[in-house]
């Protein structure tokens, strides 16, 4: 390889680094047979949850409307590799608000597992 196309190729790499993101596919759902209105919002948090008397880090988060469509609900989020197999207990937070009502929410723990392909996340009803 000539200097000239090493020193191109060299600068090729610098402008375009690897990426250090993973994807985080997942599904949000619930068992109750309940129809969600058009105008619920549905958000996923992917965060630290193994620090005690800290506010969580936000490693990616996602909120989209249900847009009449019914569970299962579907998600992808990007996330720092490097950050995420650093972290000391990632997992999830995930809400489905109607207007400003919360009406369902995870109750129990949902850890992020990087074996599983699609992370499955069940909400359960407030109130």
């Amino acid at each position: 390889m000539s200097v000239i196309n090493f020193a191109m190729f060299a600068a090729l790499i610098a402008a375009f680094p690897p990426s250090n993101n993973c994807t985080v596919e997942g599904e949000v759902f619930y068992v109750q047979r309940i129809a969600l209105p058009e105008n619920a919002v549905i958000s996923v948090r992917l965060e630290e949850q193994g620090i005690a008397d800290k506010a969580a880090e936000i490693f990616a988060e996602t909120e989209f409307g249900s847009a009449g469509k019914q569970v299962p609900f579907p998600f992808k989020l990007e996330a720092d590799c490097a950050v995420l197999k650093g972290a000391v207990t990632p997992g999830f937070t995930v809400r489905i608000m109607v207007g400003d009502k919360l009406r369902f929410i995870n109750t129990v723990s949902h850890p992020y597992d990087e074996t599983q392909d699609v992370q499955r996340i069940q909400v359960d009803p407030v109130g």
